[in-house]
């Protein structure tokens, strides 16, 4: 009986009409000796094609399928200075299972890796460039100054990136309705790297995509609110995915047959409400506070899909990844806000500014700094502000989950409750033993109670002290400081019916210091 045999012949043509999947499945940077540097990445991505099999000399079957590629692009430098890019695929059995339900990626842009002249094709985007031309798309359609739109640029920049670092910050848009937030969420979806917006999608797909395809996840957190079982597992995400080191989240799947399986989460993230989000959460995100706008960019939705964009970002993670590789260990960003959680978050949106600012003018440099300095100090004043607020958020949520019914109850055991809210996170947890004491609960839980009863019930036991509590006083508070959060909360914003078109701007003149 002649051996079977397949033969797979890639869809290029067509490559739009299909689903991809793909992610980054290593990056392999070696370097053999003192002469010369040579440079690795790898791309994972599943192709759509036409599969023959054959039983010797006589076809047996033909389908539409998809296979699994790694893309490999080699960046060499010589000991003359000159510099040499390579791209090669390679066929694999084992990978991927699932595809990407979106393409980020032109089919032209995948076409040089299966073209024999693919060396003498690529295109080198200057970094500069790129920079700016995503500042000319925010400023487009986002009413916002010039420091908030510059850490947005840089943000969507260093998705493509993130794999470098060991950390990742999340992006929290905060602020009222009609802010523009949804809007800005659409933009990010469209430009940042591998982007989906989680919206309607099922709490196994949102692991798959970004175990898988290294999705930079995109929440808008006024829908998944609605689906308390996707809140919960969006939430178990976001708590994992902040470190490389730890992002692994165990989760039975299956229906039939239950099995425990594995997804690393890692990866950026970008939410936007207009609530504070938890204190765990809150320490892992960089917070952008949103107005309501007053020009006519309030009306302007992005129409485009912005593929030459996206294109020219890929391109840049392709020829200048081992650049930023390079600069990942380096320690020359001095800010006196940045200590401790705030410094690993910041840390690689400051690698990709000083790396794009060796491409810009010392003007432009200096101003990028300036920009990303403000947005520092603006984020991390927004943050005290909300942890202040949120002290009674996290007291009030604890108390909600532990009064079910009108009776006494112990100090300690209202301590045990708002502890609960911390233990996802030993560092945090550490820090609120320290902050949450007994005698604190105590000063806070009067004077809430004093808002809702004339004299305020309290005995003294062998445990501590033990105040009385009623239902409705918890649920009277929680409706005053707006703990419970209603199911109306989805903003819509205006749709424009104009196509827009962006309009180059000199952004060395906007970009200009005073």
């Amino acid at each position: 009986m002649s051996e079977k045999r397949k033969e797979f012949t890639p869809d290029l043509e067509n490559l739009e009409d299909f689903r991809q999947g793909y992610q980054i499945s290593k990056l392999d940077f070696v370097i053999p000796g003192q002469d010369e540097k040579r440079y690795r990445l790898d791309f994972l991505i599943t192709v759509p094609g036409i599969e023959r099999v054959w039983a010797g000399d006589k076809l047996v079957r033909v389908e539409k399928t998809y296979r699994n590629f790694i893309l490999s692009f080699f960046k060499k430098y010589k000991l003359s200075g000159q510099v040499e890019y390579a791209f090669a695929h390679e066929p694999i059995e084992d990978g991927i299972e699932s595809l990407n339900p979106s393409t980020t990626i032109s089919k032209e842009l995948i076409a040089n890796f299966f073209s024999p002249r693919a060396e003498k094709t690529i295109e080198t985007p200057n970094p500069r460039d790129v920079f700016f031309e995503v500042m000319n798309v925010f400023d487009a359609y986002i009413e916002a100054d010039r420091e908030t739109i510059t850490l947005l640029s840089v943000y969507t920049i260093a998705t493509y990136f993130f794999r470098v670092f060991n950390t990742f910050p999340y992006l929290y848009i905060f602020g009222p309705k009609q802010s523009g937030k949804t809007k800005l969420l659409a933009l990010m979806t469209k430009l940042c790297y591998n982007a989906v917006s989680t919206v309607n999608l099922s709490a196994s797909a949102l692991f798959r995509l970004v175990n898988d395809f290294g999705t930079t996840l995109v929440i808008d957190e006024s829908e998944y609110l609605r689906d308390m079982e996707k809140k919960g597992e969006i939430q178990t995400l976001l708590l994992a995915g902040y470190k490389k080191d730890g992002a692994n989240v165990l989760r039975v799947e299956g229906e039939e047959k239950k099995q425990v399986k594995l997804f690393n989460v890692f990866g950026p993230k970008i939410m936007a409400s207009i609530n504070y989000p938890h204190d765990i959460l809150l320490d892992r995100c960089i917070i952008i506070n949103m107005l309501r706008g007053k020009t006519q960019k309030i009306n302007l939705e992005p129409k485009e899909n912005f593929q030459n964009v996206r294109d020219k970002l890929y391109l840049l993670l392709f020829t200048k990844f081992d650049e930023v590789y390079e600069l990942r260990e380096k320690d020359d960003f001095e800010n006196p806000y940045l200590v401790a959680r705030e410094r690993e978050l910041w840390r690689p949106l400051l690698i990709i500014a000083y790396w794009l600012g060796q491409y810009m003018s010392e003007e432009e440099r200096g101003a990028l700094n300036d920009a990303l300095n403000s947005m520092i100090e603006q984020s991390i004043a927004k943050k005290m502000e909300i942890r202040i607020d949120s002290e009674f958020n996290t007291f009030l949520t604890a108390l909600s989950k532990l009064v079910k019914e009108d009776g006494y109850y112990a100090i300690y055991t209202i301590r045990t409750a708002i502890l609960d809210e911390y233990r996802l996170d030993d560092d945090l947890f550490k820090q609120a033993q320290k902050y949450w004491t007994p005698e604190r609960i105590g000063r806070m839980l009067a004077g809430l109670l004093k808002q809702n009863q004339k004299a305020i019930r309290k005995v003294k036991r062998a445990d501590g002290a033990h105040y009385y509590i009623t239902v409705e006083d918890i649920k009277s508070l929680c409706e005053r400081y707006g703990v419970e959060v209603s199911e109306g909360m989805n903003e819509q914003n205006t749709q424009s019916e104009e196509n827009v078109q962006i309009q180059e701007e000199d952004w060395r003149r906007w970009f200009k210091v005073g």
